[in-house]
């Protein structure tokens, strides 16, 4: 036990020690939501929480406390990465796909990959429409036909343009 007092005079990091209380909820907890990995960290703030009184978790990972029905758990409608907001959506995709995306990128880690691999994938996709725009401005027939309707375009007046006659 005096290696315990000895602790906080060390540099470094220091040792927490969590209250009785605190484990004995943990314990519990488990015995009522087997989980492995992780999910053992999620009980054990669940059990701080319950703890404390805390009855309400606002989580960007709700299925990290989807097993325990102590706590209410809200998920913001909008969130940040950063400066983006992003919103949820849900969609399909080959099984082997998704085994293999599961195996290679960590569960907390899955929203930003699947972000980043978009932004990249709609940036190329836009670079590549640029490069044809900018072939087919250089086309002298496809000019041709841009200025007839253009030209097409100026002499058709809109029903709700104030200018044409009635």
């Amino acid at each position: 036990m005096w290696i315990l007092s000895a602790v906080p005079a060390l540099p470094g990091p220091q040792i927490l020690l969590t209250p009785s209380q605190v484990v004995a909820g943990w314990i519990h907890l488990l015995g009522r939501h087997p989980v492995e990995g992780a999910g053992i960290v999620d009980l054990q703030i669940v059990a701080a929480m319950l703890a404390k009184g805390v009855q309400r978790i606002y989580t960007f990972n709700p299925g990290d406390f989807q097993v325990v029905t102590e706590l209410i758990v809200v998920t913001p409608e909008v969130w940040y990465y950063g400066i983006m907001a992003t919103q949820k959506i849900t969609f399909s995709l080959p099984e082997a796909l998704v085994r293999r995306f599961a195996r290679q990128v960590p569960p907390r880690q899955r929203s930003r990959y699947v972000a980043e691999a978009l932004a990249w994938k709609l940036k190329e996709r836009d670079r590549i429409l640029a490069r044809a725009c900018e072939i087919a401005n250089r086309n002298r027939q496809a000019r041709a036909i841009e200025q007839e309707l253009g030209a097409l375009a100026d002499s058709v007046m809109e029903p709700w343009d104030e200018s044409s006659s009635r």
